[in-house]
């Protein structure tokens, strides 16, 4: 199983010395909930940086695109077709049309966040040439060991970090600190808030940025303590920064890295987490919630 960790400036350095496999590199105006994106010469610059190191660099295009936007996805990808990146995440089809042109299919990892829920989608996926498919972030462990099992290709996970709950392409934030009055709504762009819902006595991390509004889960996801389960059946571990401070940042890929090897680590530092639905389906029910 390989460790891979999205990358910022400022932990990109850092990350680069520790012995994970691979950084991911999401690229400006294609890529959403990230800490940092990257233009193309920046990415070039950084792969080369990572190969160097004897590192894999991914690229994230997880944004979906509309009709506009796709002269834009056209122009970038003539842009990273000329650097010898390792692999590609990617969420709308209109990436994987547009790598094929460019011979990039073998490259792609299909990551749509909450679609590849069964061995049949990881067929279908195969079929299509790519790389590998992030799996559903709903997923228990018993899912995830079932699929493993029978997927003809890897199997990805996000491992560890914050879960987006909710995307609205509306600007939330600013519709309601204008209707409220009690804000500069037009200061909001990736300024980190809290929700509270009225049936939950949690708050959730909200932010507004170019491709609307994001909601996360209150909790970040841990899976130090079935990550020696986990390790023979997932291809690539994914920790997904966002919102965590470098210091953390460093703390946790530690951490993994000695799971990785066999090592314990302690596990109460992990308190301010949860194990997501690794032990839990969850169903909706009628008129809101969940029943777990």
């Amino acid at each position: 199983m390989k460790l891979i960790v999205s990358a910022t400036t400022d932990t990109l350095e850092m990350l680069l010395e520790k012995a994970i496999d691979g950084v991911i590199f999401p690229v400006r105006g294609h890529a959403m909930r990230y800490g940092e994106t990257f233009d193309a010469d920046k990415i070039e610059e950084y792969v080369k940086r990572a190969h160097a190191k004897g590192k894999k660099a991914y690229l994230s295009m997880n944004a979906i695109h509309h009709e506009p936007e796709l002269a834009s996805l056209e122009s970038t990808f003539e842009s990273l077709s000329k650097i010898p990146f390792d692999a590609l995440y990617f969420a709308d089809l209109a990436v994987y049309e547009i790598a094929d042109d460019y011979g990039l299919v073998h490259k792609l990892i299909y990551y749509p966040e909450t679609y590849v829920t069964s061995d049949l989608d990881m067929r279908f996926w195969a079929e299509q040439s790519v790389k590998s498919a992030v799996l559903s972030r709903e997923m228990t462990l018993e899912d995830i060991k079932v699929i493993s099992q029978e997927s003809p290709i890897g199997v990805s996970i996000i491992g560890h970090g914050y879960l987006n709950m909710f995307h609205s392409k509306r600007r939330l934030i600013k519709t309601f600190l204008n209707y409220t009055k009690r804000h500069d709504a037009n200061n909001t762009f990736n300024k980190p808030y809290t929700i509270i819902e009225e049936i939950r006595e949690e708050e959730y991390p909200i932010y507004q940025d170019d491709f609307g509004t994001h909601i996360f889960r209150e909790k970040p996801l841990s899976s130090v303590h079935v990550f020696a389960t986990l390790a023979p059946l997932v291809s690539d571990f994914i920790i997904d920064t966002q919102f965590y401070t470098p210091q953390r940042i460093e703390t946790i890929v530690d951490d993994y890295i000695r799971l990785q090897n066999g090592e314990s680590v302690d596990e109460t530092k992990y308190d301010d987490h949860d194990d997501g639905f690794y032990f839990k389906k969850t169903v909706y029910t009628q008129g809101g919630g969940e029943a777990r």
